[in-house]
């Protein structure tokens, strides 16, 4: 099944940071689904050998950064977290441990530990399986949320398709504008895909979910018109990293990371860009004055070093005449 995705982006008719609605194709919501996504880390996709998109239920955890709140509909029912719901749970059904431990925490817990019903959840629009609720927290989050979506439209939804194979259409849906759809790659991309399973060894020392998916993926992609390898090395710089997102983008895409979005190339590589050039300081600073490197040259310098004051520096005579 072509996976597909839908952003829209919703006003609240009551004056508030609106929400985020993110429907989707593919299998629908399940039991183990839900205990995956109340256990971070413990992943409901079991067959190696079916191409999905996401593990260990990091992708929703996101969500966390623009709501408290996010709820799911799915064919199969409906799940909702809260974390006020679950403070209040813990206050008033927790054993005295419980609620002790949630007094020394100042009242914070985890947003994603204890499911509940959803019956007021959004429907799930025609053509999907799924729809993901996010009511933004406040004006903070709604700021964030339309950079993300402004970005995804600037390029980043290339990538991002580009990354993960198994998504083949993106639709964003903002107020007061068409919606506008991500796809059709090959018309903007040549692409060269390989995948292939790592041997036994090779994951002998990793956890019990990298072993149950030995599986890799490589993509290489070169802009259609591009004029050679040097707009790939030229675009691949401008679009592979940002401060706040690390990992590979257009060239190389290994699977199952996360795309960052467009934006200049960092003086230097961040964690996890070991491959990248880096930048020496000193064959990047100013030239050098006639007196040596880092302004050694110049007057000032030269006569604060002396001990004496700035000036003019004396010269011997040139050409015939009398001495000083």
């Amino acid at each position: 099944m072509q996976g597909r995705l839908r952003l829209t982006l919703r006003e609240d008719p009551d004056g508030g940071p609106g929400r985020l609605l993110a429907a989707n194709t593919g299998a629908p919501l399940s039991a183990a689904g839900v205990q995956a996504l109340a256990s971070l880390r413990a992943s409901a996709k079991r067959d190696p050998d079916q191409p999905s998109v996401g593990r260990f239920g990091v992708g929703f955890a996101a969500v966390l950064a623009v709501t408290d709140d996010p709820a799911l509909r799915s064919a199969t029912g409906t799940v909702r977290f809260s974390r006020a719901d679950s403070a209040e749970l813990v206050r008033t059904a927790g054993s005295a441990g419980a609620t002790a431990e949630l007094a020394a925490r100042d009242g914070h817990v985890a947003a994603l530990r204890l499911p509940f019903p959803a019956p007021h959840a959004p429907a799930v629009p025609a053509g999907y399986d799924t729809v993901v609720d996010l009511p933004l927290r406040d004006a903070a989050a709604r700021t964030l949320v339309e950079a993300l979506l402004a970005d995804l439209l600037a390029g980043t939804g290339d990538v991002l398709l580009l990354a993960l194979p198994a998504l083949t259409e993106i639709v964003v849906d903002l107020p007061g504008r068409p919606a506008q759809r991500i796809a059709d790659l090959a018309d903007r991309w040549r692409v060269l895909r390989r995948t292939g399973r790592f041997a036994p060894a090779d994951l002998a020392d990793r956890g019990v979910e990298d072993r149950r998916r030995p599986g890799w993926t490589l993509t290489w992609a070169l802009p259609v018109g591009g004029s050679g390898v040097g707009t790939v090395v030229r675009r691949w710089r401008r679009v592979r990293t940002d401060p706040h997102r690390r990992g590979p983008a257009v060239a190389g895409v290994a699977g199952g990371h996360v795309p960052a979005r467009p934006g200049p190339a960092p003086d230097r590589p961040g964690p996890g860009d070991r491959g990248a050039p880096r930048r020496r300081r000193r064959r990047l600073r100013r030239p050098a004055g006639r007196g040596g490197r880092r302004g050694r040259g110049r007057p000032e310098a030269a006569a604060v070093r002396r001990g004496g004051r700035p000036g003019r520096r004396r010269t011997a005579p040139q050409g015939p005449g009398p001495g000083p």
